[in-house]
């Protein structure tokens, strides 16, 4: 009887044993695989860090691009944070981009002048009101900006953007009743900018009561 108890207190013991000693791989395990769940979506990265990821590959660049059409003969893919397009030969597999895949890793060069127009589908060279030659790209004056739009066409893409900085003008009544001025008007103004700015005085120039 004694016999039969022991027995039955060493497995008992054993059993607590071997349940401790794989705790810790357990812990291991589930942390492992919390970390996984919890990386970031590179969709969901500021657009700066975005645009450093470095990729090994091509193929490596394209997952972070949406498809964007595709007919059996060839696929069209966008980046939608950067404009990017690039297509895929589904008979030869052979890929091209319409800028270059892998400008994140290229180290020591000037971003003004080099990295950016890379990173640009269009390059704008224009004189300004002085006669003074200046460039635009649409890298550095509208993607980064976040002023581009990407539709959907028939058989492709659209890719919008707008160069520059998007100035809101607001446009005045020719007539307004002065209760409806003051109201939505001067006092508005008045409390966004203030009495002594350049805003509020052009708009009380602008108007004369009759």
């Amino acid at each position: 009887m004694k016999m039969k108890l022991l027995m039955r207190l060493l497995c008992a013991l054993l059993s607590v044993l071997m349940l401790v000693g794989m705790i810790p791989a357990m812990t291991v395990f589930a942390a492992d695989a919390t970390e996984g769940e919890t990386a970031e979506n590179p969709a969901d990265l500021p657009f700066d860090k975005y645009v450093s990821i470095q990729y090994t590959n091509a193929d490596e660049r394209l997952k972070n691009m949406k498809l964007i059409y595709s007919n059996g003969k060839y696929q069209l893919y966008c980046d939608e944070r950067t404009g990017e397009v690039a297509y895929r030969n589904m008979a030869t597999g052979e890929l091209m981009f319409s800028n270059p895949w892998d400008t994140s890793s290229y180290t020591g060069l000037d971003a003004e002048t080099v990295l950016n127009p890379m990173r640009s589908q269009l390059i704008l060279t224009y004189q300004d009101s002085t006669g003074v030659e200046r460039t635009m790209d649409s890298y550095s004056d509208a993607v980064k900006k976040g002023q581009i739009t990407v539709k959907l066409i028939k058989g492709g893409v659209r890719v919008e953007y707008a160069i520059g900085n998007i100035v809101a003008r607001s446009i005045l009544p020719e007539q307004i009743e002065r209760s409806s001025f003051e109201e939505k008007i001067l006092q508005p103004l008045l409390e966004n900018a203030g009495k002594s700015s350049q805003a509020y005085k052009r708009v009380k120039a602008y108007y004369n009561e009759i």
